[in-house]
Protein backbone atom coordinates (compact mmCIF):
# COMPACT_ATOMS: atom_id res chain seq x y z
CA UNK A 1 0.00 0.00 0.00
CA UNK A 2 3.00 2.35 -0.26
CA UNK A 3 1.80 3.31 -3.78
CA UNK A 4 -1.59 4.49 -2.52
CA UNK A 5 -0.46 8.12 -1.85
CA UNK A 6 1.20 8.31 -5.28
CA UNK A 7 -1.92 7.15 -7.13
CA UNK A 8 -4.12 9.43 -5.02
CA UNK A 9 -2.02 12.48 -5.94
CA UNK A 10 -2.04 11.39 -9.57
CA UNK A 11 -5.83 11.06 -9.48
CA UNK A 12 -6.17 14.49 -7.89
CA UNK A 13 -3.97 16.11 -10.56
CA UNK A 14 -5.83 14.35 -13.37
CA UNK A 15 -9.24 15.45 -12.11
CA UNK A 16 -7.98 18.97 -11.42
CA UNK A 17 -6.56 19.33 -14.94
CA UNK A 18 -9.80 18.09 -16.47
CA UNK A 19 -11.84 20.52 -14.41
CA UNK A 20 -9.52 23.41 -15.18
CA UNK A 21 -9.05 22.95 -18.92
CA UNK A 22 -11.97 20.84 -20.13
CA UNK A 23 -14.91 21.54 -17.81
CA UNK A 24 -14.31 25.26 -17.53
CA UNK A 25 -13.62 25.44 -13.81
CA UNK A 26 -10.51 27.65 -13.50
CA UNK A 27 -8.54 27.15 -10.32
CA UNK A 28 -8.57 30.83 -9.33
CA UNK A 29 -12.37 30.96 -9.34
CA UNK A 30 -13.02 27.57 -7.72
CA UNK A 31 -10.50 27.28 -4.90
CA UNK A 32 -13.08 25.71 -2.57
CA UNK A 33 -13.90 23.02 -5.12
CA UNK A 34 -10.26 22.05 -5.54
CA UNK A 35 -9.73 22.15 -1.77
CA UNK A 36 -12.60 19.71 -1.23
CA UNK A 37 -11.18 17.49 -3.95
CA UNK A 38 -7.77 17.45 -2.26
CA UNK A 39 -9.35 16.64 1.12
CA UNK A 40 -11.32 13.75 -0.39
CA UNK A 41 -8.13 12.31 -1.92
CA UNK A 42 -6.35 12.57 1.44
CA UNK A 43 -9.22 10.82 3.21
CA UNK A 44 -9.13 8.08 0.58
CA UNK A 45 -5.45 7.45 1.32
CA UNK A 46 -6.13 7.23 5.05
CA UNK A 47 -9.01 4.81 4.54
CA UNK A 48 -6.91 2.55 2.33
CA UNK A 49 -4.11 2.46 4.89
CA UNK A 50 -6.51 1.70 7.72
CA UNK A 51 -8.21 -1.05 5.74
CA UNK A 52 -5.00 -2.93 4.98
CA UNK A 53 -3.24 -2.37 8.29
CA UNK A 54 -2.75 -5.79 9.97
CA UNK A 55 -4.33 -6.30 13.36
CA UNK A 56 -2.01 -7.95 15.87
CA UNK A 57 -3.48 -9.63 18.92
CA UNK A 58 -1.07 -9.84 21.81
CA UNK A 59 -1.31 -12.29 24.66
CA UNK A 60 0.85 -12.54 27.71
CA UNK A 61 2.78 -15.74 28.55
CA UNK A 62 0.60 -16.20 31.62
CA UNK A 63 -2.54 -16.30 29.46
CA UNK A 64 -0.97 -18.95 27.23
CA UNK A 65 0.01 -21.01 30.23
CA UNK A 66 -3.50 -20.75 31.69
CA UNK A 67 -4.94 -22.02 28.41
CA UNK A 68 -2.59 -25.01 28.39
CA UNK A 69 -3.43 -25.66 32.02
CA UNK A 70 -7.15 -25.72 31.21
CA UNK A 71 -6.61 -28.10 28.28
CA UNK A 72 -4.51 -30.43 30.43
CA UNK A 73 -7.16 -30.51 33.15
CA UNK A 74 -9.97 -31.19 30.68
CA UNK A 75 -8.02 -34.02 29.01
CA UNK A 76 -6.89 -35.42 32.37
CA UNK A 77 -3.25 -35.12 31.36
CA UNK A 78 -0.26 -33.96 33.38
CA UNK A 79 2.80 -32.68 31.53
CA UNK A 80 6.11 -32.65 33.37
CA UNK A 81 9.38 -31.16 32.17
CA UNK A 82 12.65 -31.63 34.03
CA UNK A 83 16.03 -30.05 33.24
CA UNK A 84 19.44 -31.73 33.26
CA UNK A 85 19.90 -30.97 36.96
CA UNK A 86 16.70 -32.81 37.84
CA UNK A 87 14.67 -29.69 38.58
CA UNK A 88 11.01 -29.39 37.62
CA UNK A 89 10.72 -26.62 35.04
CA UNK A 90 7.10 -27.09 33.96
CA UNK A 91 4.09 -28.87 35.42
CA UNK A 92 0.71 -28.62 33.67
CA UNK A 93 -2.46 -30.31 34.90
CA UNK A 94 -1.12 -30.93 38.40
CA UNK A 95 -4.28 -29.58 40.05
CA UNK A 96 -6.14 -32.61 38.74
CA UNK A 97 -3.96 -34.76 41.01
CA UNK A 98 -3.33 -32.65 44.09
CA UNK A 99 -5.28 -29.50 44.95
CA UNK A 100 -3.43 -28.98 48.22
CA UNK A 101 -0.02 -28.27 46.67
CA UNK A 102 0.22 -25.33 44.29
CA UNK A 103 2.06 -25.83 41.01
CA UNK A 104 4.29 -22.84 41.76
CA UNK A 105 5.60 -24.67 44.84
CA UNK A 106 6.97 -27.45 42.61
CA UNK A 107 8.67 -25.40 39.90
CA UNK A 108 12.41 -25.08 40.31
CA UNK A 109 12.58 -27.87 42.89
CA UNK A 110 14.30 -31.23 42.60
CA UNK A 111 12.21 -34.23 41.56
CA UNK A 112 12.91 -35.69 45.01
CA UNK A 113 10.21 -33.35 46.35
CA UNK A 114 7.67 -35.89 45.06
CA UNK A 115 9.27 -38.86 46.77
CA UNK A 116 7.35 -38.67 50.06
CA UNK A 117 3.88 -38.65 48.49
CA UNK A 118 4.56 -40.49 45.22
CA UNK A 119 7.64 -42.72 45.65
CA UNK A 120 6.75 -44.98 42.73
CA UNK A 121 6.45 -42.07 40.32
CA UNK A 122 9.59 -40.44 41.69
CA UNK A 123 11.50 -43.64 40.93
CA UNK A 124 10.28 -43.42 37.33
CA UNK A 125 11.47 -39.81 37.14
CA UNK A 126 14.90 -40.85 38.38
CA UNK A 127 15.04 -43.56 35.73
CA UNK A 128 14.15 -41.05 33.01
CA UNK A 129 16.81 -38.67 34.30
CA UNK A 130 19.42 -41.32 33.56
CA UNK A 131 18.46 -41.11 29.87
CA UNK A 132 15.85 -43.84 29.42
CA UNK A 133 12.78 -43.38 27.22
CA UNK A 134 9.93 -45.66 28.23
CA UNK A 135 6.26 -46.05 29.13
CA UNK A 136 5.21 -47.07 32.63
CA UNK A 137 2.26 -46.95 35.02
CA UNK A 138 1.79 -45.73 38.56
CA UNK A 139 -0.95 -44.56 40.88
CA UNK A 140 -1.68 -41.04 42.11
CA UNK A 141 -4.04 -41.50 45.02
CA UNK A 142 -6.92 -43.57 43.65
CA UNK A 143 -6.19 -42.71 40.01
CA UNK A 144 -4.14 -44.83 37.62
CA UNK A 145 -1.82 -43.02 35.21
CA UNK A 146 0.20 -44.07 32.20
CA UNK A 147 3.48 -42.17 31.90
CA UNK A 148 5.34 -41.65 28.62
CA UNK A 149 8.91 -40.42 29.09
CA UNK A 150 10.96 -38.80 26.30
CA UNK A 151 14.21 -36.85 26.09
CA UNK A 152 14.43 -33.09 25.60
CA UNK A 153 17.16 -31.35 23.62
CA UNK A 154 18.18 -27.72 23.26
CA UNK A 155 18.49 -25.74 20.01
CA UNK A 156 21.92 -27.29 19.39
CA UNK A 157 20.64 -30.83 19.81
CA UNK A 158 22.29 -31.36 23.18
CA UNK A 159 20.46 -33.14 26.04
CA UNK A 160 18.38 -30.70 28.05
CA UNK A 161 16.42 -33.00 30.36
CA UNK A 162 13.27 -34.98 29.76
CA UNK A 163 9.51 -34.72 29.50
CA UNK A 164 6.79 -36.93 30.90
CA UNK A 165 3.18 -37.00 29.72
CA UNK A 166 0.94 -38.63 32.32
CA UNK A 167 -2.48 -39.77 31.09
CA UNK A 168 -5.31 -40.72 33.44
CA UNK A 169 -6.24 -44.30 32.49
CA UNK A 170 -8.34 -45.04 35.56
CA UNK A 171 -11.51 -45.78 33.62
CA UNK A 172 -9.64 -47.93 31.10
CA UNK A 173 -8.10 -49.87 33.97
CA UNK A 174 -11.50 -50.46 35.54
CA UNK A 175 -12.91 -51.79 32.27
CA UNK A 176 -9.88 -54.04 31.85
CA UNK A 177 -10.29 -55.39 35.39
CA UNK A 178 -13.96 -56.13 34.78
CA UNK A 179 -13.17 -57.95 31.56
CA UNK A 180 -10.43 -59.94 33.26
CA UNK A 181 -12.80 -60.89 36.08
CA UNK A 182 -15.50 -61.92 33.60
CA UNK A 183 -13.04 -64.07 31.68
CA UNK A 184 -11.93 -65.73 34.90
CA UNK A 185 -15.54 -66.50 35.89
CA UNK A 186 -16.27 -67.96 32.46
CA UNK A 187 -13.08 -70.02 32.46
CA UNK A 188 -13.85 -71.58 35.86
CA UNK A 189 -17.57 -72.13 35.27
CA UNK A 190 -18.78 -75.73 35.51
CA UNK A 191 -21.11 -75.36 32.54
CA UNK A 192 -20.18 -74.73 28.95
CA UNK A 193 -20.23 -71.03 28.07
CA UNK A 194 -20.13 -69.88 24.47
CA UNK A 195 -19.71 -66.21 23.54
CA UNK A 196 -21.00 -64.95 20.18
CA UNK A 197 -20.65 -61.61 18.47
CA UNK A 198 -23.51 -59.72 16.82
CA UNK A 199 -23.13 -61.80 13.68
CA UNK A 200 -23.51 -65.00 15.69
CA UNK A 201 -19.87 -65.90 15.21
CA UNK A 202 -18.28 -67.82 18.08
CA UNK A 203 -15.71 -65.70 19.88
CA UNK A 204 -14.88 -67.84 22.89
CA UNK A 205 -15.69 -71.20 24.48
CA UNK A 206 -14.65 -72.19 27.98
CA UNK A 207 -13.12 -75.55 28.84
CA UNK A 208 -16.04 -76.98 30.82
Amino acid sequence: MRLAPFFSVLTFLSVAICLHFLAGFPFSDNILLYLLLAISCALGVLLLKARHRPVIFESSPSEGRDSLEDIANICKVVIWQVDKQGRLTQVLGWQGINNEVDTADLLGRDIAVLNDDYPEFCALLSRAQSGDEFVAHSVFGSQSYQHSFSKLTDSDGRPAGFQCVSLDVTEDQRIYNRLAFTEQVIATAGDAVVIFNRRHKVLSVNHA
